[in-house]
């Protein structure tokens, strides 16, 4: 809910749909260097690195260059998420979005003179600006009254960000692969990338209007905001919630960002095949606001991610018997759908216990452990997976059933715990 007054019919053209174009585009920024990334890195004949680097340092490499991105994310998203709480959703969400202009750029260039070192900074910057991110499930929240409306709305978040992660791997093998043109290179996606950022944001200045209004007694100091974490997952509530979050996204990056790994490395699939297998692999998130409402409606949110983590878990299992590559037309829908289904619950349940004041915020802390999560699964699934290529797949399976166990365990306690 939102402090400001939001007629229900204005809601989704000056709300829902401004902040889907801002997800969609920073999830286009974001997906699109996933073909791309592990074939210049591990693929010897593309020289981005020394051709003498073994495949096991160069698998590691890729681990690091796949983590500073959410790094950055994990510190942005609680920081400009209490900037929204503080001044204004509106305002933070045009700032960030100026300066991610450039930083695509700067990507652009730092792959055409072939730096390592400038790509893993230019990245850590993006993800720090796209942050923002959580900004927008914020005014998602401000607009959705009821329980099964912010369900359904945020199962529209999980269907744009699904569509991003279909168009944006196709879109960075196309605009990378010079058979296509003879000006296409590396840098290519990512300059397009800055275009599209500038022209969500000449959008957004135009349509999006404020559902936040400005308090000037949220503290932002940064050592604050550190305290304020600290005591934020410790809270009996919340706390336990956002550890199950980060078991969950840590299980989805697990899988996501080693799956083009085990698709070279079992298969030998090139930039576009990787491209089309990610893209085909989101497909059935698109579908999920047609059902998240009447889910909603009938279960509670802890037994749905009970249910979506047990499925997924099963699904990645069955996804590494088959040693034919066809077989992925079957075993990669399932594992796109649940997992969507995790995500999209998985921000309702912190939102449904935050408080109007504090969604930003609390939305950001949760934002934080998403990208934390995704950090952490690319320096530690590029360190196994540099000994054996599908153990991070593996794993991912693994932490989906522990996920299941941990908030079966939750629930199970937090109902012999008294209410105060």
């Amino acid at each position: 809910m939102s402090d400001i007054f939001i007629p229900a019919r204005s809601s989704f053209l000056h709300h829902v749909f401004p902040v889907l174009l801002l997800l969609f585009v920073g999830y286009i920024g974001f997906s699109l260097s996933i073909p791309i990334f592990p074939a210049i890195l591990l693929d010897s004949s593309f020289e981005f690195v020394d051709r003498d680097y073994s495949t096991e340092l160069r698998t590691i490499y890729l681990g690091c260059l796949l983590a500073v991105y959410p790094l950055g994310q994990a510190i942005g998203s609680p920081l400009l998420g209490k900037f929204s709480d503080r001044f204004g959703r509106k305002r933070v969400v045009l700032i960030t979005l100026a300066g991610i202009i450039p930083a695509h750029l700067l990507t652009g260039w730092a792959l055409e003179i072939s730096s390592l070192s400038s790509l893993l900074l230019i990245r850590f910057i993006c993800g720090l600006l796209e942050g923002n991110i959580v900004i927008g499930q914020a005014i998602i929240a401000d607009v959705s009254r009821e329980k099964h409306i912010r369900a359904q709305n945020f199962g529209w978040v999980t269907a744009v960000v699904s569509g991003a992660f279909i168009f944006g791997p196709v879109l960075g093998g196309i605009l990378s692969n010079n058979a296509y043109s003879p000006y296409f290179t590396f840098a290519t996606p990512f300059y397009t990338a800055g275009l599209l950022a500038f022209i969500s944001f000449i959008i957004l200045s135009l349509l999006l209007k404020e559902t936040k209004e400005r308090n000037p007694h949220v503290e932002i100091m940064p050592h604050t905001i550190f305290f304020s974490m600290v005591n934020e997952f410790r809270e009996r509530t919340r706390g336990p919630l956002y550890l199950h979050n980060f078991i969950v996204y840590t299980g989805q990056f697990f899988f996501w960002s080693f799956l083009n790994v085990y698709l070279m490395k079992r298969f030998s699939f090139d930039i576009m095949q990787m491209a089309i297998a990610n893209g085909y692999s989101s497909l059935p998130m698109l579908f999920g606001p047609f059902i998240y409402r009447r889910i909603a409606h009938r279960f509670t949110t802890e037994n749905t991610l009970i249910t979506a983590s047990l499925f997924v878990g099963i699904s990645i299992a069955v996804f590494l018997l088959p040693s034919n590559p066809y077989s992925f037309l079957y075993t990669l829908l399932p594992i796109g759908f649940f997992i969507a289904m995790q995500y999209a619950f998985a921000a309702l349940l912190i939102s449904e216990h935050s408080s109007v004041e504090t969604q930003g915020y609390n939305l950001g802390i949760n934002q934080s452990g998403l990208v934390l999560a995704e950090g952490i699964s690319g320096i530690a699934g590029g360190i196994v997976a540099s000994y054996n290529y599908f153990s991070p797949i593996i794993l991912a399976s693994l932490l989906s059933f522990a996920s299941a166990a941990y908030m079966s365990v939750y629930m199970s306690i937090s109902k012999r715990i008294p209410r105060k």
